[in-house]
């Protein structure tokens, strides 16, 4: 079951691997998750009502229903993970980030993990901790890492080639910055907008996270020019679910918006990249990019086990932003980070098949209330 993008990044490559080991699926799906994954040329369909999918569970001869998380309360997974333990079928969730765990499965109630499958997939040890300090059982969970993440890492040396074969991004003396996108909202709704602990204001016409960090990168780059000559085209990577009008004028203050396509071909043009917490921001520092993070609050750093650990650089305050941006442009390309390389990690969809596979060998979980 598929719904939002953040989701279908981790269950696009699944859904690949399992077609091709000739295993039977049925795809579930609604918003924009369904249509990305039904472009890619698979047929999805519309979930049923939770009160036909028992039946319809049954007589697909469904032994396993997985799940991604999506920003919608009354998403109609929770309503299949139900009718799968009526029908005594096993249930995985895939998790793509430990931020708002405890909004993940909690829908409309007041209970975390009030909707819970029997067993889940996470990228790293922080989301595993996050849902282990919730209550669920840590040996129910596989860390895995994260498939975009891989393909990144794949994809890296291709397409920076390609970069360097034709034309440098940096043309007439200007620095080429793609600033990536993100909703000014979510699961938690007061994450998104300004609050106390905010370190960045914007210009002040706004609350929304998102329009606050871009007035910030806008001014900040507009005093470069003025005192140090820094010249650059500023490129707005919207992201999947957001429409150009989602940020006003501000739009229009890019020197270009970029929607659709392939993202990793959009920042590998790139002399530096500026987002928040996005998966593209860490799929970039993972091709050896220049990455920046700029967060309206500290706490925000956990967000993104990156940015946490300083592998990408992040700043909070305006002064900060400034310096940060000069040195990094100044020291291009030098300061991107060295690919790491394949051989040494393991791959996240062959660990989410040998789970899958180990769940099966278990039987029947225990159904919690």
């Amino acid at each position: 079951m598929v719904e939002d993008p953040g989701a279908l990044n981790f269950l696009a490559p699944l859904v690949d691997m399992l077609i091709e080991q000739d295993v039977s699926l049925v795809i579930f799906g609604v918003g924009v998750g369904a249509r990305q994954l039904s472009e890619r040329g698979y047929l999805v369909i519309q979930p049923p009502s939770e009160q036909d999918a028992e039946k319809i569970l049954r007589a697909y001869g469904c032994n396993l229903l997985i799940i991604g998380t999506c920003e919608d309360k009354h998403t109609p997974a929770f309503g299949l993970v139900r009718a799968a333990r009526l029908a005594g079928i096993q249930t995985l969730g895939v998790v793509d980030a430990a931020v708002n765990a405890q909004f993940r499965f909690r829908g409309s109630s007041d209970v975390p993990l009030a909707h819970v499958p029997d067993w889940m997939i996470v990228p790293d040890e922080a989301t595993a901790d996050a849902f282990d300090q919730l209550g669920f059982p840590r040996d129910r969970i596989s860390i895995v890492g994260h498939p975009a993440r891989d393909l990144a890492r794949r994809r890296s040396q291709s397409l920076r080639l390609a970069v360097d074969d034709g034309c440098h991004a940096r043309t007439q003396d200007k620095y080429r910055i793609v600033f990536v996108s993100e909703l000014s909202d979510g699961l938690d709704q007061g994450q998104y907008t300004r609050s106390k602990d905010y370190t960045l204001m914007g210009r002040g016409n706004s609350s929304a996270r998102t329009a606050i960090v871009a007035e910030e990168l806008l001014d900040a780059l507009s005093a470069l020019r003025d005192h140090h000559g820094i010249n650059s085209t500023l490129v707005l990577r919207l992201h999947p679910k957001q429409a150009k009008s989602d940020l006003g004028a501000l739009s229009d203050e890019f020197d270009e918006v970029s929607i659709g396509g392939d993202p990793l071909e959009v920042v590998a043009t790139s002399d530096l990249v500026v987002g928040m917490t996005s998966m593209l921001l860490l799929q970039a520092s993972d091709m050896g990019l220049n990455c920046l993070s700029i967060l309206p609050r500290e706490q925000e750093k956990a967000w993104l086990p990156d940015v946490a650990l300083g592998v990408i650089p992040s700043v909070t305050e305006r002064s900060s932003l400034r310096v940060a941006l000069l040195n990094l442009l100044l020291s291009y390309p030098e300061s991107g980070i060295a690919q790491e390389s394949l051989e040494t990690r393991p791959d996240a969809v062959a660990a989410m098949m040998a789970f899958i596979v180990d769940i099966h060998a278990h039987g029947s979980p225990n159904v919690r209330g």
